[in-house]
């Protein structure tokens, strides 16, 4: 390589500026679900999911089945909502900015596909403090 050549590549290299990358925020500890059945969904006790309905009431019990639903709803389904006092479940979408939380009854149960840290920033604190991992 000629030296004409490697000044000019380092003009280059050095016209450049590097910014430094910020570390990573740590993201909080949250506790496994009490309910354990093993889905790997986000588990959110006494939370209603609103909105982006991919079914009506679906009748099963329990909230694991309306788990199991979702999975072979396949990659459409992004949670469920399950009403306890009526053994429902719904169905929901993929689009979150169609989603409201509400507070519902203690044994309701709102679960979304991941863990809690992925929803985290649409749920809210108030929701995020009461998530659960499900492994």
């Amino acid at each position: 390589m000629s030296s004409s050549l490697i000044l000019f590549t380092l003009a280059i290299v050095s016209s450049y500026t590097v910014s430094a990358v910020p570390a990573p925020i740590p993201s909080p500890s949250y506790p496994e679900c009490r309910k354990g059945y093993g889905t790997g969904y986000a588990h959110y006790d006494g939370w209603k999911l609103i909105g982006d309905d991919l079914s009506g009431a679906v009748p099963v019990s329990p909230e694991s089945a309306c788990v199991n639903a979702c999975n072979r709803y396949g990659s459409a389904c992004a949670g469920i909502f399950f009403d306890a006092s009526i053994s429902r479940c719904f169905l929901k979408g993929v689009h979150p900015t169609t989603w409201s939380f509400v507070r519902g009854e203690e044994d309701d149960g709102t679960d979304l596909i991941g863990g809690c840290e992925l929803w985290s920033s649409i749920v809210g604190p108030e929701m995020d403090a009461e998530c659960c991992n499900v492994s």
